[in-house]
């Protein structure tokens, strides 16, 4: 399966605080968002980007509906909702990053302690009735085994993948996961200045 993240344009910014507005109204928290110091925004262009296409992993099926469905609907709920550049993920892409970058998106994690876990691939995941109706994401960029980004996001009522509910975490999800810049490397700027 197959998608493509969007470049979101400055001038959509006022639409985008819509969304965010929205998401906030809709019961979306977005959490928990950790930038490595490794991380380089304009990396995203040469592994996700024309022919080359961003492996997504999708950890759990909050839903119990059929797998090749839940990661597409997955990839559609992400489709054009990024500030950087317009990704193509896909869970088989038709070759492999030399760089070994990936996604994953673990729902309903149980037992992620540091970021790193979901990169190396130990998330245990749980059922959305067994959450009490709420669903909460949490998405890594790695490389190997290490995050580049991370973060998660929670909401109550999801009626299912297919809900605006659903479409609505997964576009505040990606906005964190995916910043267009890293702000360790604007601090480190700005503690050169004279």
């Amino acid at each position: 399966m197959k998608t493509q993240i969007a470049y979101l344009k400055p001038g959509f910014l006022a639409a985008v605080a819509a969304v965010t507005l929205a998401a906030c109204a809709g019961g979306v928290t977005v959490s928990r968002e950790n930038v490595a110091h490794s991380y380089l925004p304009e990396e995203l262009y040469v592994v996700g980007t024309g022919a080359n296409e961003l492996k997504t992993v999708i950890v759990g099926d909050p839903f119990g509906i059929p797998k090749d469905e839940f990661e597409s609907a997955v990839l559609a709920s992400l489709k054009g909702k990024s500030f950087g550049p317009r990704l193509n993920l896909s869970t088989d892409p038709k070759t492999e990053d030399s760089r070994k970058r990936f996604v994953v998106f673990a729902f309903n994690p149980t037992d992620i302690g540091e970021a790193d876990d979901l990169c190396s691939g130990t998330a245990d995941t749980a059922k959305v009735q067994d959450t009490g109706g709420s669903l909460t994401v949490t998405a890594a960029y790695c490389t190997t085994d290490h995050y580049l980004t991370q973060a998660t996001a929670r909401s109550a009522n999801v009626g299912g993948a297919d809900s605006e509910q659903f479409r609505q975490l997964m576009t505040q999800l990606a906005i964190a996961l995916f910043p267009d810049e890293n702000p360790h490397r604007r601090l480190d700027e700005n503690r050169r200045l004279p």
